[in-house]
């Protein structure tokens, strides 16, 4: 199985770039650190205040977002978690019962 890493937090790492071609700005583009994939593009007519402005706008709120889906995720598998331990509760409440009826089924072979 091909071991992939999923980056969650990509704008986190992420860095902007503005290409010049013979003295003409292009528009920002904001990459992965590592790939250099495109995560977004901004105008060219932003100034870089403008965009590292966007840029932690955007980052704060993937945080948030992140930070919000791994707490759902801890309160799903919470309740599942607890009702699978209810679950074998149950379980181990009726084997304790079938071994109280065995042991006794037992105990009257060997007395009688």
């Amino acid at each position: 199985m091909e071991n992939l890493q999923t980056e969650l937090v990509q704008l986190q790492a992420a860095h902007v770039t503005q290409l010049t071609n013979k003295g003409i700005k292009g528009d920002w583009k904001v990459r992965e650190n590592i790939t250099s994939s495109d995560l977004f593009t901004l105008p060219k007519k932003f100034t870089e205040k403008d965009v590292f402005t966007i840029l932690d706008f955007a980052r704060k709120f993937e945080l948030v977002a992140l930070n919000a889906g791994v707490n759902f995720q801890k309160g799903k598998q919470n309740e599942y978690l607890l009702s699978q331990i209810e679950n074998l509760k149950r379980a181990i409440a009726e084997l304790a019962g079938e071994n109280e009826r065995l042991a006794e089924a037992l105990d009257n072979l060997t007395k009688g």
